[in-house]
């Protein structure tokens, strides 16, 4: 494998550009570590591969229903507004890029500081991959969030000039598979995988057996790592209260949008955006989703709230603008770039999903704004 720097490694590493090799140096540990990167011996060839197949998926969703859909992901539960809070008194070394207060002059001249409020879609949808099946098929949940507003160049070069920034989570705190090899093998053969990756087998086994009755009152983490500025870090949204939604006898085939639709009508929904930061390549790796962080060695802190309102989200016009968001964890600018193998695949993968999903649906590229109907 081949040791590359972070500060090195190029943003579109897989169109042609080549990382600089860097000497090895020795290990930095505690909250300010820069982590590192290290690159598979074939991972250009895994990433072609793990295009290839996701656009294969997408091909045959098309021609079995008429649409292209997301691969993973592809069934959403609803697209919901709400507003991303900046918390007070954000400790040093957890405040970063847009996740810190703000400071400004009042009209009389003196220092004021502020606590930046950002409009975002959150959208909830099963994790599975494909077309969409029943809500009572067991799956993994995610939650993806999208803040507007957001100042800076963004890190994908299409859409270097939007004011957006995604957050991209799932109901998991770990990836089932280490590596793009490793996920190519089990989407190939899933039962040979699960027998010779007991460990992954294990994983995706407590996934399925999560008994989730709302997806606006579970947890949710990024499982892979990204930049914090010149550190590293894993996210994750916490409910803000005990769920209230119990889960119910005989679910139905869409109990999990009907479950957040009853839930966002009556009462709104509420999570603590939390931060995680990197300490060492041993308790908190870069390159293996599978291994989990332990909070013992770096505790999760929070660093923001967002606020679900009460609301309607089953129009048809909300719901067709839902299935034409596009989410990846790239959308994002500099300060929070996705690190390891994972990640960088998903730049590729998500990329070319979205651009094959946008071509056959006839449907342009275009990231929403708060005038997307956005009324706080």
């Amino acid at each position: 494998m081949k040791a590359i720097s972070l500060t090195l490694l190029c943003s579109n590493l897989f169109f042609g550009c080549t990382p600089a090799e860097t000497a090895q140096v020795a290990d930095v540990t505690g909250p300010t570590a820069t982590p590192e990167e290290t690159l598979l011996d074939d991972e250009r060839e895994q990433t072609k591969a793990a295009v290839d197949q996701a656009l294969a998926i997408v091909e045959k969703d098309r021609q079995k229903s008429g649409i292209s859909v997301r691969d993973p992901h592809s069934k959403a539960f609803g697209c919901v507004r709400g507003k991303f809070t900046i918390e007070k008194n954000i400790p040093f070394d957890y405040a970063a890029g847009i996740l810190r207060e703000e400071y400004e002059k009042d009209s009389n001249g003196r220092i004021i500081t502020t606590y930046p409020v950002f409009p975002a879609w959150v959208r909830f949808s099963s994790a599975n991959p494909g077309t969409p099946g029943p809500d009572n098929r067991p799956s993994g949940l995610g939650m993806a969030i999208k803040l507007m507003n957001v100042p800076g160049k963004k890190l994908l070069e299409s859409e270097s000039t939007a004011q957006t920034q995604d957050f991209v989570m799932v109901n998991n705190p770990v990836f089932p598979t280490a590596n793009i090899s490793e996920y190519l093998s089990a989407q190939r053969n899933p039962l040979l995988f699960a027998l010779t990756h007991p460990r992954a087998g294990l994983i995706l086994a407590g996934l399925l057996r999560k008994k989730n009755a709302d997806p606006a009152e579970v947890r949710y983490w990024s499982m892979t790592a990204f930049r914090y500025e010149e550190r590293g870090m894993k996210y994750s949204a916490v409910p803000c209260a005990e769920p209230q939604t119990p889960m119910p006898e005989n679910p139905s085939e869409t109990y999990l949008r009907d479950n957040l639709e009853s839930h966002l009508k009556t009462r709104s929904a509420c999570f603590n955006f939390m931060v995680q930061i990197y300490i060492s390549p041993e308790l908190t790796p870069i390159e293996d989703p599978t291994i989990e962080w332990k909070e013992s060695d770096s505790p999760f802190v929070k660093v923001a709230t967002l606020d679900i309102p009460i609301q309607e989200f089953r129009s048809s016009k909300q719901q067709e603008f839902c299935e034409n968001l596009s989410f990846t964890p790239w959308h994002s600018i500099q300060d929070f770039r996705p690190i390891g193998n994972l990640n960088r695949v998903r730049k590729r993968v998500y990329e070319a999903v979205a651009a094959q999903r946008r071509k056959n649906n006839g449907v342009q590229a275009k990231e929403p704004t708060p005038d997307d109907n956005f009324q706080f």
